[in-house]
């Protein structure tokens, strides 16, 4: 048990280092890596949990089994949480809230409004967003959600968990990486857990690090259950 405990310990201090530098403006990109059913989301969502409780800001996004043909699930579920938005909150409520957050972090987003309504669904038919083709509306988006990281991290440092990315549908994970790209000069840890076979070109970045979890083995496993169920036969 205390092999268990000391492998636990070492990975949650790893995220308390990268999260202290992003917390000085060094940004950083975790990506904790495992087999199915070994603890990866346990450990992030531990560690978020502790953030929490220092008043440290999370904002999450799940890729369901079934996320790979939902188009953007997660992008939208990690917008929602920063800007605050509930299921029962109604068009017009939705879009002050958007208008609200984004102002509040910097003036300059008010052209920006009617692409941002548009995208998550509530658009404003007073302010109608320019059509434009798709390659450009893209671009657009991805220009967005760099500077919505960066305005955000001058009020507040945070974290940003990404659960199961193995199962992220192509589009959020193209977000990702344009999230990845800015991340360095904010205070912005972006914690990613996901399985072996995922792969992508942000992991060669400086400021990535991975953190592998290992399966117990057979004596560790037996010294789990003696500790949960006791020694006795029965």
């Amino acid at each position: 048990l205390a092999e268990i405990l000391a492998m636990w310990g070492c990975r949650v201090e790893t995220l308390e280092g990268a999260l202290q530098r992003a917390l000085e403006g060094c940004g950083q990109v975790v990506g904790v890596v495992a087999d199915a059913g070994v603890g990866k989301s346990r450990l992030c969502l531990e560690f978020v949990e502790s953030c929490r409780l220092r008043w440290i800001k999370v904002y999450e996004a799940h890729c369901p089994a079934h996320g790979q043909s939902l188009h953007l699930l997660p992008v939208f579920e990690l917008l929602r949480g920063i800007f605050g938005i509930t299921e029962a909150d109604g068009d017009e409520v939705v879009r002050e809230k958007i208008a609200g957050r984004l102002l509040l972090l910097d003036r300059s987003f008010d052209e920006t409004l009617p692409l941002v309504w548009e995208f998550l669904g509530v658009p404003d038919p007073a302010r109608p967003a320019p059509i434009v083709d798709a390659a450009v509306r893209q671009r657009q988006l991805f220009t967005f959600m760099r500077r919505l990281q960066e305005a955000r991290s001058v009020r507040e440092p945070a974290i940003l968990l990404f659960d199961d990315l193995h199962w992220i549908d192509p589009g959020s994970d193209v977000f990702v990486a344009q999230i990845v790209e800015c991340v360095q000069s904010t205070r912005t840890l972006l914690l990613l857990n996901f399985r072996p076979e995922y792969r992508a070109d942000w992991m060669a970045r400086s400021y990535y690090q991975q953190l592998p979890l290992a399966v117990l083995g057979p004596d560790a496993i037996r010294a789990l259950a003696v500790d949960l169920l006791g020694a006795h036969p029965s």
